[in-house]
């Protein structure tokens, strides 16, 4: 959940715009309809759009409306469904209209240096009635030292992490903790905090189970898992070209662009055609890595979600992913297990509604 160097000048743009106000989060967190979408966002996030996009006028009309007002704070949150330690009927089947909440609240703090922990305990951990838990994380990775997520996963993840484990031990439940990323029968990337989650998992729990978030289904390596046939129908883009949309995603995050060439295949007209003008593959560390990350995450910068073609390949490939989590944690609940989850922060907050169903 790092936030890109543009993304933090445009976020103290708009505490500049707020200035004036006593309560800024307040603020914020007023929700306006996006008029394209029609789904409601808050002003704080829709202040982050370009200028020329409607909702942007919108929620700046709502800080103009505030204009010398002393806004009263939104005492007390959504009360937490209570855990029941029943058995329900799970079903299998896909969720019907699965549609992932945006990601519009986020948990940093004002300054991006931090991260905001009651925000995150709000919105970012779910308990299920049938003892399965969803817990969103910073990712983290032991090459990176000493930083804000690691401090932020001893002091809070780990602990809630313990707090589920035994909320399910405490309904009887066998435990399975189900790692985000990995393919081809790799349960986690290697020395990420999927690692630590898993480690720290089965030392509360010896007996408990680990398997993958994405697996071989979802596996970018592999070029005849489904998901690409469904995206060629669904973005009306052939699969060949799409591997151009996973080739600037994962190496915008940080894959060797030597390495990632192979699920390319005929992707740089994809790329091509939607304004990539650097080399492919691009140099390590040079600004052509930042132009791939930009198509595939336009809202860093300020701009829409699916303004492209990347990016809208972006937003599939991760409600794929999710369904496939679904999917694999309802077959758990159904023999009567319970789930653990640790991913991104994002998947937690988007995925909250169907946990808790």
């Amino acid at each position: 959940m790092k936030l890109s160097r543009l993304r933090k000048i445009i976020l103290e743009e708009i505490d500049t715009m707020f200035s004036e106000y006593s309560d800024i989060d307040s603020i914020k967190k007023i929700k306006v309809t996006n008029p394209i979408t029609k789904k409601p966002i808050t002003v704080g996030s829709a202040l982050t759009y370009d200028q020329s996009e409607p909702v942007y006028d919108k929620a700046k009309q709502v800080v103009q409306s505030k204009k010398n007002i002393d806004p009263q704070p939104n005492k007390g949150t959504p009360d937490k469904k209570d855990v029941v330690p029943n058995k329900s009927n799970v079903s299998t089947d896909e969720p019907k209209e699965y549609e992932p909440k945006p990601d519009e609240v986020g948990f940093e703090t004002q300054d991006n240096k931090d991260y905001d922990v009651n925000k995150w305990k709000e919105s970012y951990i779910h308990i299920n009635k049938n003892g399965s838990s969803i817990i969103g994380t910073p990712h983290y990775n032991r090459e990176d030292g000493d930083t804000v997520e690691k401090t932020f996963i001893k002091k809070h993840v780990l602990p809630a992490i313990k707090q589920a484990v035994l909320n399910a031990k405490k309904q009887g439940k066998e435990i399975v903790f189900i790692a985000e990323g990995g393919d081809e029968g790799e349960n986690y990337p290697e020395g990420s905090e999927q690692e630590i989650y898993d480690k720290y998992i089965k030392k509360l729990d010896p007996k408990a189970e680990s398997t993958t978030f994405d697996g071989e289904d979802m596996s970018i390596w592999n070029s005849d898992a489904k998901y690409w046939l469904r995206g060629e129908k669904s973005l009306k883009i052939p699969k060949e070209q799409l591997g151009g949309a996973m080739y600037a995603m994962m190496v915008g995050q940080g894959d060797s662009p030597e390495d990632a060439m192979e699920y390319m295949k005929d992707g740089e007209k994809l790329l091509r055609k939607n304004g990539y003008k650097g080399k492919i593959p691009p140099d390590e560390d040079s600004k052509d890595i930042e132009e791939l990350y930009k198509l595939a995450f336009p809202q860093d910068y300020g701009l829409k979600v699916g303004s492209n073609d990347i990016s809208k390949f972006v937003e599939y490939y991760n409600k794929e992913r999710q369904l496939n989590l679904l999917r694999k944690k309802n077959e758990y609940e159904q023999d009567g297990k319970a789930v653990i989850v640790i991913p991104g922060a994002s998947h937690a907050y988007q995925l909250s509604d169907e946990w808790n169903k």
